[in-house]
């Protein structure tokens, strides 16, 4: 089960790692404004969601593999990336409407994504010292 812990959690860092610093800077890069912002838009709510649910997944079986503490650990990443999703659709109107609160809104996202990573990177540690 440890195993199953380590290859879950690193394929969510592995995820979290490539849309940040990957998908997102290159979408921006390469297309128009406008092309990228419809392109993350769709991107965004599946990445939060999809982190979400391998965080849940890890956490589960890292609990019930006697690792609490990782369990703990990933517990928090997924509700990191529960609530970023929760602000995709404030984040999207309030760049709709020119709104100031985007960068307020955006930069939170940004933190909940880091942290959420941050964890996963320390439940991985935890259950690889463990072993």
């Amino acid at each position: 089960m440890q195993a199953a812990v380590l290859v879950v959690a690193g394929a969510q860092i592995g995820i979290i790692g490539a849309i940040s610093a990957l998908a997102a800077p290159a979408a921006f890069a390469t297309m128009s404004t406008d092309a990228a912002s419809r392109y993350l838009r769709r991107l965004f709510p599946r990445y939060f969601a999809t982190a979400a649910i391998l965080a849940v997944i890890a956490g589960v079986v890292a609990t019930l593999a006697g690792h609490g503490v990782a369990g703990a650990l990933l517990a928090g990443d997924a509700l990191c990336f529960v609530a970023a999703l929760a602000l995709v659709p404030r984040i999207n109107a309030a760049r709709d409407q020119g709104d100031p609160a985007f960068g307020r809104l955006h930069g939170l996202s940004v933190v909940l994504n880091m942290v959420g990573g941050l964890l996963a990177i320390a439940a991985v540690i935890v259950v690889g010292l463990s072993g």
